[in-house]
């Protein structure tokens, strides 16, 4: 499971910092649904956070019902914007989307943590192919932490408005990081 020292430290550093992100990005937020996205990325921070303290054996419950809530959130919201918007206004189902897959993925390190907790031998976690796509979603999430920090704060001044707020952008490439390496630790 979480073997390593450096790695839950820098989980739970990044995951923190997410969780402050959102919690400033809830307090800065215009909408009601701003705010329940921006709650919905610090839940699954401080899920993935406390499967990397070690809560996953004894919170395994608590922690996959807040992981549940949020997908279900954001699994609901891409079902409404994909019936009531029209193509080519705002953003549509993608952030929705992005987000029903971080906390899915939330879920995932939660059931591996806490079977790898309970058994060492005979679970998923111990099989190749679940390591290795363990891994591969690993590297696509750096890629996702990566990307959201270049498309942000990348830009030139003269380029227009930026994108994504730096606020968000940051919030997501900590989220997205974390989860990075919650995937390594239980891999």
């Amino acid at each position: 499971m979480f073997r390593s020292t450096l790695v839950v430290t820098a989980l739970v550093v990044a995951l923190a910092a997410a969780v402050v992100c959102s919690v400033a990005g809830l307090l800065r937020a215009k909408s009601p649904v701003g705010r329940a996205d921006a709650a919905g990325s610090a839940l699954i921070a401080g899920a993935v956070a406390a499967v990397g303290l070690g809560w996953a054996p004894a919170g395994q419950l608590p922690l996959a019902v807040v992981l549940a809530a949020v997908f279900l959130w954001f699994a609901g919201r891409t079902v409404f914007q994909l019936t009531t918007s029209s193509p080519g206004t705002g953003d549509g189902p993608a952030p929705a989307v992005y987000h029903a897959v971080l906390a899915g993925l939330g879920g995932w390190v939660l059931f591996e943590a806490a079977r790898n907790a309970s058994s060492g031998t005979g679970h998923p976690g111990h099989e190749l192919g679940v390591l290795l796509v363990d891994l591969l979603v690993a590297v696509v999430m750096v890629f996702a932490s990566a990307g959201w920090l270049l498309a942000t704060f990348t830009l030139r001044a003269d380029s227009g408005p930026r994108p994504v707020p730096g606020l968000t952008a940051a919030r997501e490439a900590l989220v997205a990081a974390g989860l990075a390496l919650a995937l390594f630790a239980v891999s």
